[in-house]
């Protein structure tokens, strides 16, 4: 039972990317993920674990420098949140730190900030933050 929670976890909280790169110096990528939340109460009271939130379909274009290590992009997208009956639009400046870690791999840090939309029953804007960690397979060739 523990293997089926540690893989229900991982598939869960996966986000996918894909990035293409053009002319020079200029990349467009998009990711898709699952929004997930920890220890919350259901309409009932009772505590779960873990709660499948919503999905998100985000998609970019921006620029990096020759070496793939900096990258800077303009970023939208939706996100559909279940357990609030809402939508949310962002829009938002990405930037990104690329490390090599090993021959064909990179770890990258990255922050966006910019406004968010909510769309719905109670229409809210608000800035948006994101931080990732990330580990990034490539092959050359």
């Amino acid at each position: 039972m523990k293997k089926f929670y540690l893989v229900f976890i991982l598939v869960l909280t996966t986000e996918f990317v894909h990035a293409q790169f053009f002319k020079d110096n200029v990349y467009y990528e998009g990711e898709v993920g699952a929004i997930t939340s920890f220890l919350v109460k259901d309409e009932d009271g009772n505590s779960k674990i873990i709660s499948l939130g919503g999905l998100s379909f985000r998609g970019g274009l921006g620029i990096h420098n020759e070496e793939e290590s900096l990258f800077f992009g303009l970023h939208t997208g939706i996100e559909g949140n279940f357990r609030h009956k809402t939508g949310i639009l962002p829009i938002y400046f990405d930037s990104k730190v690329a490390f090599d870690i090993g021959e064909n791999t990179k770890l990258i840090f990255s922050f966006g900030y910019g406004k968010s939309f909510q769309v719905g029953p109670e229409n809210y804007k608000g800035f948006l933050r994101k931080y990732t960690i990330a580990r990034k397979y490539y092959s050359k060739g």
